[in-house]
């Protein structure tokens, strides 16, 4: 499996994956929190001009509730 690198940081795809569900663990006690954050998460792989937009979709296909 091939890790994509980001244009800007130079951070792979699969550390930002593992950054962003290490603090969705960490909130896992704040529900309403975690909604918010996967809206934020879902606005991110949204925008065409985000460099980690492919780590946040993956992000949110792995805290799909």
């Amino acid at each position: 499996m091939s890790v994509k690198k980001s244009k800007t940081k130079d951070l792979s795809e699969q550390f930002i994956v593992d950054e962003l569900l290490r603090f969705w663990h960490s909130m896992s006690h704040y529900p309403v929190y975690l909604h918010n954050l996967r809206a934020c998460w879902r606005a991110q792989s949204e925008d065409r001009d985000s460099p980690y937009r492919e780590a946040y979709r993956l992000a949110l296909k792995r805290t799909e509730m």
